[in-house]
């Protein structure tokens, strides 16, 4: 059974005991491959889907006719969200060019609802810092570990898209979640999410044991940038949706609970 997951450090901190074989898992053999954001929302429309995909919940209602929502491996919180950076003091409506890490992101939806007008391009989410650093015509959507190092690159920031969202809907933003084929049925889709969380648990029991794992996959390797990723994306919501996170992806949606795990 395909896994396809992120490089990123809170999917390879919950993923990686259940990887690494150190939690309990007797269902089929599960192999594991690692894609961008936008790459991996690509794979769940394929005609050739895989059967375990972490997406963004901006695209969602697109996924949830093939796929089950599991309630382990989300990313959602407060303080979390996306962010627009740029070089120089331009206003950012007077900029060219707004970049965002792929089209069918959270964060692109994020940028269409408050920036309606702003022509989008798209690039890799770790190819924006280095577009912009060089070129104060433009702003980027800047997600990940790159909130924490944009500033590395001589850059500002200009619009915080999460912190907008929550004040508008005072809830917490639901970034990207982890999603089963139903063709696998509720039992084994409970089975994953069991395994999912003990491999959870056993990393907020010992995170040093994952810091290794975590670096042979991260775009950043600095240990100390990859504790910040996984202390801000890595929470309750993860471990087990919480009904104020799935109200949220509700609302971010525009879809009912019915709809979740229908």
């Amino acid at each position: 059974m395909q896994v396809c997951i992120s490089p990123c450090p809170n999917d390879t901190f919950a993923f990686g005991h259940l990887i690494q074989g150190n939690v309990d898992w007797s269902g089929p053999p599960l192999s594991f491959r690692y894609e961008d954001i936008q790459t991996l929302n690509q794979l769940g429309l394929s005609d050739n889907p895989p059967d375990v995909l972490k997406f963004s919940y901006g695209l969602w209602p697109k996924l949830m006719g093939s796929y089950r929502l599991l309630k382990t491996g989300s990313a959602l919180g407060h303080g979390v969200g996306p962010l627009i950076v740029g070089r120089g003091s331009t206003k950012l409506e007077e900029r060219e060019a707004l970049l965002i890490p792929g089209i069918d992101t959270t964060a692109a939806l994020l940028a269409r609802r408050y920036f309606p007008n702003a022509l989008l391009e798209v690039l890799s989410y770790e190819e924006i810092l280095p577009a912009l650093e060089n070129d104060p015509n433009k702003a980027g959507v800047i997600i990940h570990e790159s909130r924490f190092t944009y500033q590395d690159h001589r850059l500002q920031l200009l619009f915080d898209l999460g912190a907008h969202w929550e004040k508008e809907t005072r809830s917490p933003l639901p970034l990207g979640g982890v999603a089963i084929l139903k063709k696998h049925g509720e039992g084994l889709a409970c089975q994953l999410e069991g395994s999912l969380k003990a491999s959870v648990d056993m990393g907020w029991k010992n995170p040093e044991a994952l810091t290794e794992f975590m670096q042979i996959h991260a775009q950043e390797m600095k240990p100390e940038v990859m504790e910040q990723h996984v202390q801000l994306y890595v929470n309750e919501d993860t471990r087990d949706l919480s009904d104020q996170g799935i109200r949220a992806i509700e609302t971010l949606c525009n879809i009912g609970t019915d709809k979740l795990w229908s």
